[in-house]
């Protein structure tokens, strides 16, 4: 079982941006919990190692990749970026914190794409809010909430490769999924008109169009009723009506307030308030189009600069933040490897008991330290130990390679002695996972060097 992510869009970071883009891919895959695994060995003895990826550069790749994520503690197909190609990459991810964090990455790539990309996950658009308030949180940015989507790309289509407009592969691949997203209902009302989209919406869910609701597929049942019923009503020539239809539709995305000089004519009023309701004014414009016979495309070159201007303009008043550890859901244990000086990282009180119930055992081991407690080899039998009977122990390489070198310095030897004894008394815990847990948290306060001076002082 798995899940799989893929860009509808061919992406484009322009050169300007590579630099800040790829460091904000390695934050965010490190933030996201995406640790490099790897394995080291002395004397026959292996032992799994973790540490921070960063994009690197060799004779058969320029980039980063990852196959485990920390806070899901699982391991997956590989993933990451391809540095060359400016694009994210992934194959099966499971449902969990490793895919989260690889979608939240393909979110980020659209942002500095200069070209509309649509991830989806599982063939579904998953509702990026929660995504890009995570990397709002991250970088410090004011991202907008909206974000490029199905129309956005198909917009895109249209005006550089229209080519592919009836990509029937494409189509058919998202339109499944059209009943839950409103980009791709556009896409599909715009190719096959209006009445054509509801009625397969109909068919697809097995229900009929609601009448009252804010849900797109009742609001572009109406639009076609008001427009249908303006055309007939309306007090102004049905050769100016299309004319003042655009001029209006233009004012509402550019002017504040502009209902107020509209309610001279309570039709058109009706019929700007549910474009203004609706995700975007294509339905209104293919409604426009169908009832006059009129030419989409024609229409939407005279509105689209106004409607991008609103929904692209300002991004303070839309953007928001959540914190990585509300982002994945995670306990404070699973952020230890990230608390850094002036961090916002809290942490329980019980774990803050448990740091200094550390500190009194390794104040005691190093008033009474004599001689070296453990060789190179009684090290890595010891982390063999305890991933052999608690599964999937591993050290951060860093400090296991500051620890080899500094073999007989008592301050290491000492958080050897430490490890130790919490295997021994993990071995006595009728719940292994709580044995695990204990194990698992120390190897992050050790391999963590600012938390490591916190608790230990070095």
């Amino acid at each position: 079982m798995g899940s799989f992510i893929e860009d509808y869009g061919k992406v484009h970071i322009p050169e300007k941006f590579t630099e800040e883009c790829n460091a904000r891919m390695e934050e965010l895959f490190w933030r996201g919990g995406m640790m490099k695994y790897g394995e080291a060995m002395l004397y026959g003895i292996k032992t799994g190692t973790l540490s921070r990826g960063y994009i690197t550069k060799d004779s058969d790749y320029h980039g980063i990749y990852f196959n485990y994520n920390y806070f899901e503690d699982t391991f997956w197909e590989d993933a990451g970026y391809n540095a060359d190609r400016k694009e994210v990459f992934s194959n099966k991810l499971g449902w969990s914190a490793f895919a989260k964090t690889m979608y939240a990455a393909y979110v980020l790539e659209g942002i500095y794409s200069d070209i509309p990309i649509v991830p989806l996950y599982n063939n579904e658009m998953l509702n990026r809010k929660s995504y890009i308030r995570w990397i709002n949180f991250l970088f410090n940015e004011h991202y907008s909430l909206k974000q490029p989507d199905s129309w956005d790309y198909f917009e895109y289509l249209h005006k550089n490769m229209p080519e592919m407009e009836q990509n029937e592969k494409w189509l058919k691949n998202i339109w499944h999924y059209s009943a839950y997203d409103d980009g791709i209902f556009c896409t599909y009302a715009v190719l096959n008109g209006v009445q054509n989209a509801l009625e397969h919406i109909e068919d697809y869910t097995g229900d009929p169009i609601k009448e009252d609701g804010l849900e797109i597929t009742t609001l572009s049942k109406k639009q076609f009723q008001q427009l249908s019923t303006f055309r007939e009503e309306s007090n102004i020539p049905v050769e100016q009506q299309v004319d003042c239809l655009i001029e209006h539709i233009k004012k509402i995305y550019t002017i504040k307030g502009y209902f107020n000089d509209i309610s001279s004519e309570s039709k058109l009023a009706e019929i700007l308030i549910t474009i203004v309701l609706m995700y975007n004014p294509a339905i209104t414009v293919k409604c426009i189009a169908e009832i006059y016979d009129k030419d989409f495309w024609n229409i939407w070159d005279e509105i689209q600069d106004a409607y991008h201007h609103t929904f692209w303009g300002s991004q303070e008043e839309n953007s928001e933040e959540i914190t990585t550890s509300d982002f994945f859901h995670c306990e404070c244990e699973d952020m230890l490897p990230y608390w850094e000086e002036n961090d916002n990282i809290e942490f329980s009180e019980e774990l803050k008991v448990w740091f200094s119930s550390l500190k009194s055992s390794y104040d005691t081991i190093i008033d009474n330290y004599q001689d070296r407690f453990y060789s190179l080899r009684d090290i890595f039998l010891l982390l063999k130990s305890a991933n052999d009977e608690f599964r999937k122990i591993y050290v951060f390489e860093d400090f296991l390679n500051a620890a080899i070198e500094s073999v007989s310095d008592k301050k290491y030897q000492t958080l050897w002695k430490i490890f130790d004894n919490l295997l021994q008394n993990a071995r006595q815990e009728e719940n292994k996972d709580s044995g695990r847990k204990i194990l698992r948290r120390f190897l992050a306060i050790c391999g963590n060097e600012s938390l490591r001076e916190k608790v230990f002082g070095f």
